[in-house]
C-alpha cells in the first residue's frame, strides 16, 4: 500500500513539473502584461463607471429633499430642521462617484451647488436657502434624468419617453399617482 501512495505521488509531481514546463515564458508575460494594465487602469481611475455605484448615488440623490426644501425655502417661507442630512449624503454620494465623462462637469455643477445648499442650510434662512434650493433641485431633476437614461443604456433597458413637466398635474379636484408624490 505504501508503495502505491508513493508511485501515486511521484506521477504527480512528474504531471505537475510537465505543466509547469508547459508554461512558456510567452505566457508568463503575457499575463504579466494584462495584469499591468489592469492596475494602470485601477491607478488612474479611467476605467468605465460602476453602473451599480451610479444606481445607488442617483437613489441617494433621489432622497435628498431637494423638492421639500425648495418648496419649504421658496413657498413656506421655512428651513426645516433635519434638511441639512440628506444633503450631504447626496454631496457625498455624487463626489464619490466616477461619472461617464460626458456627466462629469455636470456632476461637478451639481457638487458645487449641494455644497452651497449645505452650507445655505446652516443660516436657517428661507431668503438664503430658497435661491439654492431651486437651483439644486433643477440641476437634481437634470442629472438623475441623464444618469437614468446612462444606467438604462447600460443594462440595455428601453426607458419610456417622459412627458414634459406639468402633464402630469392633476387638477385641483383630482388625487395625484403614486408615482407624482414622490420627491421631484
Amino acid at each position: 500500500m505504501k508503495q502505491r501512495i508513493l508511485l501515486l505521488a511521484g506521477i504527480a509531481l512528474l504531471l505537475l513539473g510537465g505543466a509547469m514546463a508547459a508554461c512558456t515564458s510567452s505566457d508568463t508575460d503575457d499575463l504579466e502584461k494584462r495584469l499591468d494594465a489592469v492596475e494602470a487602469q485601477l491607478a488612474s481611475g479611467s476605467g468605465d463607471p460602476d453602473v451599480p455605484a451610479l444606481v445607488s448615488a442617483v437613489s441617494i440623490l433621489g432622497t435628498a429633499g431637494l423638492h421639500g426644501i425648495d418648496e419649504d425655502a421658496n413657498e413656506n417661507d421655512t428651513v426645516s430642521a433635519g434638511a441639512s442630512g440628506p444633503v450631504q449624503r447626496a454631496l457625498l454620494a455624487v463626489a464619490a462617484t466616477t461619472w461617464p465623462a460626458d456627466m462629469q462637469a455636470d456632476a461637478d455643477a451639481l457638487e458645487a451647488t449641494l455644497l452651497e445648499l449645505l452650507e445655505a442650510l446652516g443660516s436657517a434662512d428661507p431668503a438664503v436657502v430658497g435661491p439654492v434650493a431651486a437651483e439644486a433641485h433643477e440641476l437634481q431633476h437634470d442629472f438623475e434624468h441623464n444618469a437614468s437614461n446612462y444606467i438604462a443604456e447600460q443594462a440595455g433597458v428601453a426607458l419610456p419617453e417622459e412627458e414634459e413637466a406639468g402633464d402630469t398635474t392633476p387638477a385641483a379636484d383630482e388625487t395625484p399617482a403614486a408615482d407624482e408624490t414622490a420627491d421631484h
